[in-house]
């Protein structure tokens, strides 16, 4: 899974915060649509870069009666300085 790029400036200025993505999986696993839930208000940098990563992975499709199907999630996606 990629992982996002932290926002320079952010970086500098040590902030850090969760942007909250809802993203659509098609059946095959592949990220069919995601849109900023919860954004880190003030840094829209880190709404970028979290749907950047995202619009990258791959996921092992949801099943229902042993069948894959498209399914909504919602992922939180972490900027912590270490």
């Amino acid at each position: 899974m990629a992982k996002p790029v932290y926002p320079e400036q952010e970086r500098k200025d040590g902030v850090e915060g969760i942007v909250i993505l809802a993203v659509d999986i098609s059946a095959a696993g592949a990220v069919a649509g995601a849109k900023v839930e919860k954004p880190v208000e003030g840094h829209p940098a880190f709404n970028a870069a979290a749907l950047a990563a995202v619009q990258q992975w791959r996921f092992e499709p949801a099943r229902l009666d042993g069948k894959p199907v498209d399914i909504s999630i919602r992922i939180p996606v972490k900027f912590a300085l270490k």
